[in-house]
């Protein structure tokens, strides 16, 4: 009964770096080459795996995308939510912001994918799966920003008027908006001091 469970354990150690690999050598890939020029077959050499063992993770190469970009979302939630978030509502949005800019100012790479990815991919009827990979992201979600909003306006520090929930879907619209016209900043800048009370 032991042996079985230390060759389970095992086996699924081995699976595990296996998809490990597939997806490292995807990103590479993808990052380098873009993500239309780059085949099943290509990715199977760099990982040093058969195509059928490739093929054994994932249907086609679409889906190695899928997964690739939720794995990006999870790395950028860990550390998120490792990060110490204080202040009142105003202050936390403000951190969660800079947070997100300093993110992708130092993974420029992920945000070349994101945005070749969301073309090829998320807009095809992806909408939807692409909302249900973002909620697992506990900070940065759109209700952890209703809820930070809410608490703005509880403290002061957000104006009263300001509608939480419109307000949050608007952000997370924003967030989509900015990984596709990275820089284009001035408007939405505008919108957030805006936020502020009394200004």
């Amino acid at each position: 009964m032991q042996t079985e469970s230390i060759l389970q354990r095992s086996y699924q150690k081995h699976r595990d770096n296996q998809l490990e690999r597939i997806l490292e050598a995807a990103e590479a890939l993808f990052i380098r080459n873009g993500v239309e020029r780059v085949s099943v077959n290509a990715i199977a050499q760099k990982a040093r795996l058969s195509r059928k063992t490739v093929y054994q993770y994932f249907p086609d190469k679409e889906e190695i995308a899928w997964a690739l970009f939720q794995r990006i979302f999870e790395q950028w939630s860990a550390v998120s939510q490792t990060l110490p978030i204080v202040g009142n509502g105003y202050q936390k949005l403000e951190f969660l912001v800079m947070q997100n800019i300093e993110n992708f100012e130092a993974n420029r790479h992920h945000l070349r994918f994101i945005v070749e990815f969301d073309a090829l991919y998320a807009r095809q009827a992806g909408a939807e799966r692409v909302r249900r990979i973002l909620e697992g992201i506990k900070i940065g979600s759109k209700e952890w920003v209703a809820q930070t909003i809410r608490q703005g306006i509880a403290d002061g520090s957000i104006r009263p008027d300001v509608e939480p929930e419109l307000t949050a879907s608007g952000c997370n619209g924003r967030r989509r908006r900015q990984r596709r016209h990275k820089g284009r900043r001035g408007r939405c800048e505008r919108r957030d001091e805006r936020l502020r009370r009394g200004q």
